[in-house]
């Protein structure tokens, strides 16, 4: 049935200016009033007019139990009952008053139906206006709803009734336990950090991290593209408020500066002192100077980590002095810095293959194994580093282990071509062809015989030295 036939009195609101307002008498009840199902008293921005004006420009007077609906949004259509406030009130124009038939229709049942989304949308399909949309009376009346017998509609506003009651203790322990735990966490919040632990140190917030503030806005100067960034409002405590988001242009050279990565620590300095987050998205955005936002970005790598260790004046700061040099000087002296416990304990795996590799270089390499042959030929007891004999002897074991080394990398070379070979057969199209030349090449500029691994390497890649694979 039509919203407008279920009533005695359905009318609007009347029109009341600005020079037709007093500071008391009769109040006007306008759409702020109206709020989903509830009325929304506000008695401090409460308007009233006189009993001269009610009477001069005709107003209707709304009643307790009377139904107000709002014609404007937000949402078009909300509805509320108007309780016993002990004052003769009026309504503004925006709102509709409906006086339903005792008979036909409950308002507390009409209230509720007001909420739902088979009413809002029927509302929302009679409304016009582009950018602020609005519904008349004559559409508002034509809006149908549904229309069980009063027994019916009393049951089901003691459902809802009971419902909403259960709804509303929820909520208010909600609340409650939110209060507590805020209670709580603040408390321990504060007990862990005023009575400190052993070896609790108190630095700097440039001792620790990178910070910075933001970019200025400033619309005459700024260049570049529009961009999204954060501003004060948008940093909550411990969260992000993004459903307001600004744009202010930056140009392609400033994200290092002026962008907030995961992980970085956002304070404000204005509005609220000290409120702070943590950006927790992947995608980086940009953040603002005017009233400033600043960025807090912990040290993420090691040589920001080594400079500040040589930059700051701490306690922690000088043993890092006295540890790096320590391990400069072991460096300097011995020609090589080894983390033992490191290795011992597994956590340089990583490493240790090359550590290998090098040892293995390094005891292989002709200057080594020369030194250590003459190492034992001094220990003679006859001994003349002048002597032809003593001359002619390191002659040959230079030769024969330059000799013996170049033999080593030429098995190591054999073996990597024949390794290629068999791998290509299985996979000719897939194998990776470059990686394993240059791996040949490499081992290739070590040797000797420059003809010899050519000539190999025609033979096992069947290409010509031009050849561009």
């Amino acid at each position: 049935m039509p919203v407008a036939k279920t009533c005695t009195l359905f009318t609007d609101g009347n029109w009341i200016e600005t020079k037709d307002q007093a500071p008391e008498g009769i109040r006007l009840v306008q759409t702020g009033n109206v709020g989903n199902g509830e009325f929304k008293d506000r008695r401090d921005k409460a308007r009233f007019i006189s009993d001269e004006t009610f009477n001069r420009l005709k107003c209707q007077e709304v009643l307790p139990g009377d139904c107000l609906i709002s014609r404007l949004p937000d949402p078009v259509g909300r509805a509320c009952i108007i309780p016993d406030t002990g004052d003769k009130m009026i309504s503004a124009v925006d709102c509709s008053i409906l006086r339903f038939k005792a008979t036909d229709l409950l308002p507390e049942f009409f209230c509720y139906y007001s909420q739902s989304a088979e009413y809002l949308a029927a509302v929302e399909h009679k409304c016009t206006g582009a950018t602020r949309k609005r519904i008349s009376r004559k559409n508002l009346g034509q809006v149908q709803i549904p229309l069980p017998p009063l027994p019916e509609q009393k049951r089901i506003v003691a459902i809802l009734d009971e419902a909403f009651a259960g709804i509303d203790a929820a909520i208010a322990n909600t609340e409650k336990n939110l209060a507590n735990a805020r209670e709580l966490f603040e408390s321990t919040l504060n007990a862990v950090f005023t009575r400190k632990g052993e070896g609790w140190v108190e630095k700097t917030v440039g001792e620790l991290a990178d910070h910075c503030l933001g970019k200025m806005l400033d619309k005459q100067k700024n260049k570049g593209e529009l961009k999204p960034y954060l501003r004060n409002l948008n940093v909550r405590w411990f969260d992000f408020d993004l459903t307001d988001l600004l744009e202010m242009k930056f140009e392609a050279g400033e994200e290092d500066r002026y962008s907030v990565r995961k992980g970085d620590v956002v304070i404000c300095e204005g509005g609220y002192p000290g409120r702070a987050a943590i950006w927790p998205h992947d995608e980086a955005i940009y953040f603002q100077k005017a009233r400033p936002v600043e960025r807090i970005r912990k040290f993420s790598n090691l040589d920001a980590i080594i400079s500040a260790g040589y930059r700051i004046q701490s306690q922690v700061a000088t043993q890092f002095r006295i540890w790096a040099t320590q391990r400069l000087k072991e460096y300097i002296v011995k020609g090589f810095a080894l983390n033992d416990e490191r290795f011992k304990s597994g956590n340089s795996m990583n490493y240790f293959t090359e550590l290998q590799e090098r040892i293995r270089e390094i005891r292989l390499s002709e200057r080594f194994f020369y030194q250590k042959i003459k190492d034992i030929y001094t220990t003679s007891i006859n001994y003349d580093p002048k002597d032809e004999k003593t001359l002619e002897f390191f002659k040959i074991v230079q030769n024969k282990s330059a000799l013996e080394y170049n033999k080593f990398q030429e098995t190591q070379l054999r073996w990597l071509i024949d390794q290629y070979q068999q791998l290509a057969a299985k996979e000719p199209d897939e194998f990776p062809r470059r990686h394993w030349l240059y791996q040949v090449e490499s081992l290739a500029r070590q040797l000797k015989d420059a003809p010899l691994f050519e000539q190999t390497r025609r033979a096992a890649f069947k290409i010509t030295p031009l050849d561009p694979r």
